[in-house]
């Protein structure tokens, strides 16, 4: 005997009313954006706090330590840029981990394998602040894949870290050759194979005109540049000699090499003021740049064929035709 067909489907009317019921509580209760992992804290770390910083890649370790308010590269005690190094340092006291991406240890897949990983620690004195591994950097250009000493989870960090970090010691070296103050430069010497010019300045002061009040500020003095033989040298040459010189940047270091191993300069230029201040250019190499030594680096270094113009002019173009 059946059953009474009305009494059946108000039961399944009812169960599906539960079903949905049900449904509607689950998805009104679900958070869509709970994260279901909790972020390592990272302790806050000031920039004056580090005192050294060690970049460890897999065919190279860069050691980078601060002495009386200066950077060094150690073993080497190069003089690192500053600026680059306060980067650094900013790096490591902003980091912050955004997101977790990954507990399946595919490291390679984020470049945190052992060929590609690189090792990222900053210390105050003797004691480890920071100590993770940066991989590449994520499809946002501003994201990094990240870990964390002894945790195998791979996390995102703001900003491209890797770009930051993944520095050779030349890159971090300050390319800084030659620096001085122009106004108390009182001499200038060229020498290019051999020919040569020197040249000395001549300040004059300008006259009071009459009838200029007395209030009215001094006149500037005429500067003015004459070789030994009393020829007048043009200023703005020698303003750009000057201006190149007085905070001259290398293109890179020479390595293997001293400065005792490069003799007989194509072009050396002689300034003198309260100090004397020297650069020698050599003959061009292969790559287009000039080798060179100066008075204001114990390294040699090379200049770029671009900057080398700017300065290599021969005598006669100094001279007021």
């Amino acid at each position: 005997m059946e059953g009474n067909p009305k009494m059946k489907f108000k039961k399944e009317h009812v169960g599906l009313v539960v079903i949905i019921a049900a449904l509607l509580l689950y998805l009104s209760l679900r958070d869509t954006n709970k994260t279901h992992y909790t972020l390592p804290a990272v302790e806050p770390l000031e920039k004056s706090e580090i005192s050294k910083i060690i970049i460890n890649k897999k065919d190279n370790k860069i050691t980078l330590a601060e002495n009386d308010g200066n950077w060094l590269i150690k073993p080497q005690n190069y003089a690192a840029d500053k600026q680059k190094v306060d980067r650094l340092l900013k790096e490591f006291s902003d980091f912050r981990l955004t997101g977790m991406v990954s507990e399946s240890k595919l490291f390679s897949r984020y470049g945190l394998g052992e060929d590609n990983k690189i090792n990222l620690q900053a210390f105050s004195g003797e004691d480890v602040k920071r100590d993770l591994y940066i991989g590449k950097t994520a499809s946002t250009k501003r994201h990094t894949y990240v870990m964390l000493k002894d945790d195998t989870r791979i996390y995102e960090a703001g900003n491209n870290i890797r770009n930051i970090f993944d520095k050779t010691i030349d890159e971090l070296r300050d390319k800084n050759v030659l620096n001085f103050e122009t106004k108390s430069l009182r001499g200038l010497t060229i020498k290019t194979g051999d020919k040569s010019i020197e040249f000395e300045k001549s300040v004059v002061p300008q006259p009071v005109t009459p009838g200029e009040q007395e209030e009215s500020p001094p006149r500037e003095p005429e500067v003015t540049w004459r070789t030994t033989e009393g020829k007048a040298g043009k200023p703005e040459v020698i303003k750009r000699i000057f201006r190149t010189l007085s905070n001259l940047q290398c293109d890179g270091y020479i390595e293997e090499k001293i400065k005792s191993d490069f003799t007989d300069p194509v072009y050396k230029i002689t300034v003198t003021g309260n100090e004397t201040h020297t650069l020698s250019i050599f003959k061009k190499r292969d790559d287009g740049r000039y080798p060179a030594i100066s008075s204001g680096s114990d390294y040699p270094f090379l200049l770029t064929e671009w900057k080398t113009k700017q300065m290599m002019k021969e005598p006669e173009e100094f001279i007021v035709k």
